[in-house]
């Protein structure tokens, strides 16, 4: 059979068969990521203010928040590296959804603070400093080094050391305001593996400790045990969603552009027999490496494929979008746009973009990660201070790590009932935008590449948080919290990686027997307590 030609009448009715259908004919497609056929929806401010357009130069600032953005040379290597990227961006982090994409936080923060209201170049006027460096293009242009770079290094020295020297000579601006105030000062970690050192092979909570120096830490990731072992230093830390680049995400034509190219690549793997009948939607869609949770990413495809009425897409989707001669949205994108769940479990840490991903293409993401936390969540302190947190259930589906590997995904999503799955809707469509660097608008190019002001409800809220701790930290300042909670309490270390449910009666057996024998130090009562108190996700061992 033929598909019916391409136009906004047959792809409405596209999107209303999937709907329509979707518990009489499952299926369930291989592939990684999933999302249904809704429609990219205006912004909903969920009681923050939005930016939008709001930027500087204009007359009015609905804040009073001032952030200072550091000038530094163009002739730095990072800097080099971002112009160059810029102008060619093929194969770089400034490549769409090329892999590196997802590691641009620090270059889509650059431009939101450069361009903002909030931006102030009188430093004396400041109440933050932010700091443009790009660690991350350095660090991959470097061969990926396991020491930090020059730069790298006189950051890590101000911070660990309260040494400026390095700072001067080589970012060649004054030192005043790091000696004066390192605890306004605004650094991003733009990957959550890596940092301004990057030792290969580290897991657990080894790249989260550079957050419990003075500066606020704009990162895309902390786990919930870290925010349990340490809530008052996570709280003068922000944590944002995975920046999600290219043009198709954002322009306001994306969401038939999306419908279009899905039907296409449906339309192939059907003359190629790889799916059986491209008239049934998607159920779920996932793919993923053998990486990460092992266990449970072999469990969730095991589960998935096991069903009879279950169509299993390996590298064959890759070869038919190819075959296509399509670059940019990658297949497992645009399939998103015609399925319904999608399975996020971890990738190589707790938390994957594709849980982002997933709400910005109208899927409903299924979290098979226990440790994972979403940006603006209720782990999240500082928006729980302001009373605005995110309930992720609202908009997810959770499925602990325990239940993928016994198999028990595939009828947990089956369980679904049409009801939940409407509310699930709702609430994405209602969050999504908080997930959002651009406002859905027109991008003949990438907003990124062409340094578009990114006027999306992440950088919104990102205000709105910043804008509110002036009031907060004058009588309760978060940093000499967090130094407390650092020196007067015991803690526990993570430095292993466990997938599935923590053995806790044996590691609770052991820890108490080696109490008994030998008498125990604070902080292996701290251990014992986090296990009686289930707040251990991952597999915890004394540091």
């Amino acid at each position: 059979r033929s598909l019916p030609p391409v136009s906004l009448t047959g792809i409405r009715a596209f999107c209303s068969m999937i709907q329509t259908n979707l518990f009489r004919n499952l299926k369930v497609l291989l592939f990684p990521v999933v999302l249904g056929t809704q429609s990219i929806v205006s912004w909903d401010p969920v009681r923050v203010p939005s930016l939008l357009e709001i930027s500087e130069g204009q007359s009015v600032c609905p804040y009073k928040v001032r952030v200072y953005v550091y000038e530094f040379d163009e002739s730095l290597p990072f800097n080099e590296l971002t112009i160059k990227a810029r102008l060619r961006p093929r194969g770089t982090h400034f490549d769409g959804e090329h892999l590196l994409a997802q590691f641009t936080l620090e270059h889509v923060l650059t431009d939101f603070f450069t361009q903002s209201c909030i931006r102030t170049k009188d430093a004396e006027r400041a109440h933050y400093f932010f700091v443009p460096f790009f660690s991350d293009i350095e660090y991959r242009a470097m061969g990926r080094p396991n020491d930090p770079s020059a730069h790298g290094e006189a950051i890590l020295n101000i911070i660990e050391k309260n040494d400026t020297k390095l700072w001067v000579q080589r970012f060649g601006v004054t030192d005043k305001y790091w000696q004066k105030a390192p605890e306004r000062h605004i650094l991003v970690q733009a990957a959550p593996v890596t940092g301004f050192r990057h030792p290969k092979g580290r897991r657990g909570w080894h790249h989260y400790k550079i957050q419990l120096t003075a500066p606020i830490f704009i990162s895309l990731e902390v786990t919930k045990s870290w925010i349990l072992q340490y809530p008052r230093c996570a709280s003068k830390n922000i944590v944002m969603p995975y920046p999600i680049p290219g043009r198709a995400w954002h322009d306001h034509e994306a969401p038939d552009a999306w419908n279009v190219l899905a039907k296409q690549l449906i339309q192939s793997l059907y003359e190629k027999k790889i799916i059986n009948n491209f008239e049934r939607p998607l159920f779920a869609l996932y793919r993923g490496g053998r990486h990460g949770c092992v266990n449970v990413r072999q469990a969730i495809a095991k589960s998935l494929a096991a069903d009879s009425e279950i169509a299993t897409i390996t590298r064959s989707i890759d070869h038919a979008w190819s075959a296509l001669g399509h670059r940019g949205p990658t297949a497992r994108q645009v399939l998103m746009h015609t399925a319904t769940f999608c399975p996020c479990p971890e990738g190589d840490s707790p938390s994957a973009k594709r849980q982002y991903d997933a709400l910005l293409a109208g899927c409903i993401p299924v979290i098979i990660s226990d440790d994972a936390v979403y940006s603006y969540d209720h782990f999240a302190s500082p928006h729980r201070a302001y009373g605005y947190a995110l309930n992720v259930s609202d908009f997810a589906i959770l499925v602990s790590e325990q239940d993928a590997i016994q198999g028990k995904l595939l009828s947990i999503l089956r369980g679904v009932s049409p009801s939940q799955l409407a509310s699930l809707r709702h609430h994405g469509r209602r969050v999504s935008n908080l997930f959002r660097y651009y406002h859905p608008g027109s991008y003949p190019i990438d907003p990124l590449v062409k340094q578009r002001y990114p006027n999306g409800g992440a950088p919104s809220l990102l205000t709105w948080d910043l804008d509110r701790r002036l009031q907060v930290d004058q009588t309760n300042p978060r940093w000499e919290k967090c130094q407390h909670e650092i020196t007067n309490e015991p803690h526990s270390d993570l430095t292993k990686q466990f997938c599935g449910a923590p053995p806790k009666q044996q590691e609770l057996s052991r820890l108490r027997a080696q109490l008994q024998r030998r008498g125990g130090s604070k902080e292996l009562h701290r251990t014992i307590q986090d296990w009686e108190d289930g707040h251990v996700f991952r597999f915890r061992r004394r540091g």
